[in-house]
């Protein structure tokens, strides 16, 4: 019982650690996107002294990666400057893949540490297999180890923990099952993105209690919103996708337009109102998951440019 006691504790430390570094990464994640929209109205050295706060109180917590996780945001911020000099093609296009890697680095966490929870487990087994004589024992502490700790690792990989929808690597497993799908038969399908408005603000002015609050809200009256087949992922701080299985642009915009109001019409406590922007696309037989993905980015990032609060489409040519 004291080495599954140990596991357990080991295991809960290492949930805590990815819970860290998805704080830092989701900071990151939102100063690029200000930078990339370029909104005058938004501080955007408010967030960078956000991700420099994070960075150096999680730096005691002993994080793997850590340093990496420092060199790219260093990275980050001088693209960034070259990137707002000069916003061409190639310099955003740096700046994005820049910020991939704080992702990378969060997977590469997230799967050194269910790897290590697997060889643990090995370890459990040794004193099982003295108790068995005490068989149903044994099966009892199997049955703890299976339940509490190895699945809830397994479910850091599926779930985002704030939300509790799927997360941003899972979102692209499904996507890429969804391409391989409609490239082997005649199959449609197509992807929401969308972006809440001015969240920054929600955290500065109610603090981030109220903005988790909004995040999970939204999150929940999505799911709602759509059907069981549909994947509702986190794709970034404030950022999500829906995956639509077997639907075409039309009604994926359709779905993206009520699933709009149905934000701006819910009263939330204490913040009021809250509204998202929108974008929508659909699979194209020449598609990889970057390049779909890239189509619908763009589709949000013109709702967002557009005055916030709408759907846009890009089946090719942003509409």
């Amino acid at each position: 019982m004291l080495f599954v006691y140990q596991f357990y504790r080991n295991s809960k430390d290492d949930a805590a650690i990815i819970n860290s570094l998805g704080k830092i990464r989701g900071s990151i994640q939102r100063y690029v996107k200000l930078i990339l929209v370029k909104d005058e109205s938004l501080d955007v050295t408010e967030v960078e002294r956000t991700v420099n706060e994070l960075i150096s109180q999680y730096e005691n917590d002993n994080i793997p990666f850590l340093e990496s996780i420092k060199t790219t945001w260093s990275n980050i911020k001088e693209l960034s400057d070259k990137y707002l000099k000069d916003s061409n093609h190639s310099n955003r296009q740096l700046l994005i893949n820049e910020s991939e890697k704080i992702w990378e680095t969060s997977e590469n966490l997230v799967r050194s540490k269910q790897y290590s929870s697997e060889n643990d487990m090995v370890y459990l087994l040794l004193p099982v297999a003295f108790l068995t004589l005490e068989f149903f024992v044994g099966i009892g502490l199997l049955y703890i180890v299976k339940k509490y700790v190895y699945d809830n690792l397994e479910s850091i990989t599926l779930y985002d923990l704030l939300t509790d929808v799927y997360s941003r690597r899972y979102f692209f497993e499904l996507l890429k099952g969804e391409i391989s799908k409609a490239q082997r038969k005649e199959y449609m399908f197509s992807v929401i993105m969308f972006d809440i408005d001015h969240f920054k603000k929600v955290n500065d002015t109610y603090g981030h209690d109220k903005g988790d609050y909004v995040l999970k809200t939204i999150a929940d009256i999505v799911k709602s919103s759509i059907r069981k087949a549909d994947a509702l992922s986190r794709i970034g701080g404030e950022e999500f996708t829906i995956l639509l299985p077997d639907t075409n642009i039309d009604k994926a915009t359709a779905l993206a337009e009520r699933v709009r109001r149905s934000v701006e019409d819910y009263k939330f406590d204490v913040v009021g109102r809250a509204t998202i922007s929108l974008g929508v696309t659909e699979f194209k037989a020449d598609d990889s998951s970057d390049t779909l993905f890239k189509r619908v980015d763009e589709a949000m990032y013109l709702a967002k440019n557009s005055g916030r609060n709408c759907v846009k489409v890009n089946s090719g040519g942003v509409q």
